[in-house]
């Protein structure tokens, strides 16, 4: 154990972090999270007060203290991101105000939109919008107002199936609702960050792939490839990958992302491999 983690150093910030997020989960809901982390960070304080006759025989002390509160932390996240999931939904419906954050994903009768919700509270929901033309020109960071009853996510009932309501809550959204082309317009604003810069970059991706009049097969693949998009791919297709074993290369992982320097390396490589243009490369890459 001692040659595994002077290997791999972080495993001691990890195995807190698990322990944490497990029990968290699966067995207790740590309530006092908080005070947890100050103990910790008092344990670490205390450390640095001993005397030097006694550093020696107490040095366990500090790391002890950064696994607790570690330990606390990550319970304290996990508490925060379930209660961000937690919503008591009105019995009628309600005026919503909401930014689209991800790519439609189209479904046979609807599309698919994640939406996080600005009014009259803050959540993450999914909403299925009515399929039809409109809703092919929303993009993510368009904001729209709806009208809806918005509902639990359940389960099927049986008892060995997926917890889908656990995985849901986990990924951070409170519930669900159907929207008919009567009950959402766009408002015309957009709201820019990060995640949802890199999601116009998909889709746009995801568009450009479409010029290419590829069959679905190869679409669906090359989009799970290098864009992690892996909303097209079909049930006999993914059965393929999981029986020749290469499904992990389907993952968001670094395959991805050296595929995509790969291509902005290429498109900047008129700036050469040395001297100051290289560097501009370096960073616009």
């Amino acid at each position: 154990m001692s040659d595994l983690v002077a290997k791999i150093p972080f495993i001691r910030l990890l195995l807190p972090a698990v322990a944490s997020i497990s029990i968290s989960a699966f067995l207790i809901e740590l309530t006092y999270s908080w005070v947890i982390c100050m103990a910790g960070v008092g344990i670490m304080a205390v450390s640095f007060f001993i005397s030097e006759r006694k550093q020696f025989t107490c040095r366990w002390l500090f790391g002890a203290g950064l696994f607790i509160f570690v330990f606390g932390l990550f319970s304290l996240l996990f508490q925060q991101k379930i209660e961000e999931s937690q919503w008591r939904f009105a019995d009628e419906p309600t005026v919503c105000i909401g930014t689209v954050v991800d790519v439609p994903r189209e479904k046979p009768r609807s599309f698919a939109c994640n939406v996080k919700i600005s009014y009259p509270v803050s959540h993450k929901i999914v909403a299925y919008l009515q399929k039809e033309d409109r809703v092919r020109n929303i993009t993510p960071g368009d904001e729209i107002v709806f009208v809806a009853q918005i509902r639990t996510f359940k389960n099927f009932g049986n008892p060995d199936d997926f917890d889908y309501v656990r995985f849901m809550r986990n990924n951070g959204f409170s519930g669900t609702t159907y929207l008919s082309s009567s009950n959402w317009h766009p408002t015309g604003k957009e709201h820019a960050s990060l995640y949802v810069s890199a999601q116009k970059v998909r889709k746009k991706a995801l568009e450009f792939y479409r010029m290419f009049e590829l069959d679905n097969d190869a679409y669906s693949f090359i989009s799970a490839l290098t864009l992690g998009y892996k909303h097209y791919l079909t049930n006999e297709l993914l059965e393929a990958f999981r029986a020749s074993g290469t499904a992990h290369v389907l993952a968001v992982s670094g395959l991805h992302v050296g595929i995509v320097y790969g291509v902005f390396a290429f498109l900047f490589s008129f700036l050469g491999k040395t001297g100051r243009r290289s560097v501009i490369k370096q960073i616009m890459v």
